[in-house]
């Protein structure tokens, strides 16, 4: 039966709830905007895991109450309504329940004029005041008796032309609507990507004087202890990589990416040393990913990590940091993410299948566009991972060995117990200054044995650069 067949018929359901499940489906609707949303648990019961949920009302309180509940899915999303109407995202249904002047005319025909232009719009309850609205008046009605309730339907108009999207360049976050935006973000940030990958790598974003001695170490490393996993490096621009480094990267099985050349094919509102970090994890040409910073020493091969049964189950592991988020820090307000005495992320390694989470991959990368904002509510990148984890609801893997420190160096473990990575993120290795000895810290002899075969190398300009 075709949809509009089906429609025609959908008079007897026996429950609004069913109607809607049917109506829902039968349409194939991915986003569904409810206005007011009001009480989360007056929303109809549907499978809400099969479809993207906007909540949108005018109390902040409701919304504040909403996002906190558990027993909401985890792509449903609320927003309050003081946005304005542009901003709002494209929706394939526009559902409002109960007096339509809750939302006021005004409103409803500026959002049906913007997001909601090429959109089904449904009414639930009595008269609702639309039908003098230009906005509908080339449309199509029909009318359901379920169960009682009078439900209206608008069809799209016959030539719709799509919504406007968000333009995230125009976006100035604040404490007062910055969670409402993650909300929106994380609401349009697709489910699964649309580029194919394949296979398992290692990515380590590095590039320039700093970085590059210390990537250098890491590679050989992996390659002394063991790993043939092919390796992606990361830089901006082609002065962050010269051409002789090139060279000596390529005789060690590493392809070395120029972000700004992807930027191309896949913008975003901004990238630099952090950011760079979820933008080379997404667009590396591999489906699991084990991300390196580029001054950790791995003393194992690591690969063995993407056979564990943590990371099978969850797709994701992250280590801990030295702190736990305090419920007193701003990051759980502005991001609207409820508090959980949990570890801060150490993100100096990441080990995920970044199909199966692209979603929270493309909200972490979204709060990094935006690090002008989010990096005064926290430290660098390492918690957006951990916020737009929390935020989605999606499970990840952490050990629980806590990483163990040597004099600014952070060790970090596998399940087991047993050191797998030296993150020497306060004690970077150099070419332009003594590099100071570190008691614990395995394999020293060996790295600084690596740095003295970078140094000695002709034409490599590393020294002069660092030295500059």
């Amino acid at each position: 039966m075709m949809a509009g067949e089906r429609a025609s018929v959908m008079g007897g359901v026996g429950s609004l709830d069913e109607f809607l499940r049917v109506f829902i489906g039968d349409h194939q609707f991915r986003v569904v905007l409810d206005l007011p949303c009001g009480d989360w648990r007056a929303v109809p019961r549907l499978d809400w895991n099969e479809v993207q949920y906007i909540g949108l009302d005018g109390d902040p309180a409701i919304v504040e109450a909403n996002r906190r509940r558990r027993d909401t899915p985890a792509n449903c999303f609320f927003h309050h309504m003081d946005v304005a109407a542009s901003q709002l995202p494209p929706a394939d249904a526009v559902l409002i329940r109960g007096r339509v002047e809750a939302c006021s005319l005004p409103a409803m025909t500026t959002i049906l004029e913007g997001a909601g232009r090429s959109a089904h719009v449904l009414v639930i309850g009595g008269p609702c005041g639309l039908d003098a609205l230009p906005a509908l008046t080339s449309r199509h009605r029909a009318t359901f008796d379920v169960a009682g309730v009078r439900v209206s339907h608008w069809s799209p108009p016959a030539a719709p032309t799509s919504a406007r999207p968000i333009d995230w360049s125009r976006v100035q976050l604040t404490e007062a609507n910055a969670a409402g935006y993650m909300d929106l973000a994380a609401a349009l940030c697709p489910d699964e990507p649309t580029q194919a990958f394949e296979g398992r790598g290692v990515v380590i974003p590095a590039g320039g004087p700093i970085y590059l001695p210390c990537a250098w170490v890491c590679v050989r490393m992996l390659r002394h202890v063991g790993c043939t996993l092919p390796v992606e490096m990361w830089h901006l621009g082609p002065e962050e990589m010269p051409e002789q480094v090139r060279r000596l990267l390529e005789s060690l099985g590493v392809r070395t990416v120029d972000a700004l050349d992807v930027l191309r094919d896949y913008p975003v509102r901004r990238l630099d040393g952090w950011s760079l970090k979820p933008y080379a994890i997404m667009h590396s040409r591999f489906r699991e990913v084990l991300m390196l910073d580029a001054d950790n020493v791995p003393i194992v091969d690591p690969t063995f990590l993407f056979d564990t049964p943590e990371f099978r189950k969850r797709e994701a592991i992250f280590w801990p940091d030295y702190q736990r988020l305090a419920p007193h820090r701003s990051i759980w307000r502005v991001t609207g993410v409820p508090y959980r005495d949990e570890p801060e992320f150490e993100s100096g390694e990441i080990v995920v299948d970044k199909v199966r989470c692209w979603k929270p991959l493309a909200v972490t990368m979204w709060m990094n566009e935006f690090g002008e904002f989010f990096y005064r509510h926290m430290h660098g990148d390492k918690e957006t991972f951990h916020m737009a984890w929390r935020k989605l609801r999606r499970p990840y893997a952490m050990t629980r060995h806590p990483l163990v420190s040597l004099s600014k160096v952070m060790c970090q473990h596998d399940f087991d117990g047993r050191r797998v990575f030296q993150h020497r993120n306060f004690a970077k290795f150099s070419l332009a200054a003594p590099n100071r000895r570190i008691g614990g810290f395995l394999h020293e002899e060996r790295c600084f044995g690596y740095l003295r075969e970078l140094a000695e190398l002709d034409g490599v300009p590393w020294r002069t650069a660092a030295s500059s």
